[in-house]
């Protein structure tokens, strides 16, 4: 099962998504996050960070909402100043 599938499995909305690894979606209570799917180099374990839409600026929101698959392809420059709001286990992410 893919990422895509298992978040939509979990409840969330998909507005864009990235290569399997970061994706624009929303909760069922309407809020928004950028997720972000890694793999830790220190022991290999698959990880995922969240972003929420106070952690960027005015600009960078506004691609957010208006061009969702844009702002993911420019999600290193728009999180190179921020600090994930959380990050867990990818496996516990889904629980």
């Amino acid at each position: 099962m893919t990422r895509k599938e298992k978040l939509k499995k979990c409840g969330w909305t998909i507005h864009a998504a990235l290569d399997d690894r970061a994706f624009v979606v929303e909760t069922s209570q309407g809020d928004r996050q950028v997720l972000y799917f890694y793999t830790d180099c220190r022991g290999g374990i698959p990880m995922v960070e969240g972003y929420f839409t106070s952690s960027f600026g005015n600009k960078a929101l506004d691609v957010l909402y208006d061009k969702p698959d844009e702002f993911l392809k420019e999600f290193y420059f728009h999180c190179v100043n921020s600090i994930p709001d959380w990050y867990t286990k990818e496996y516990n992410f889904y629980k």
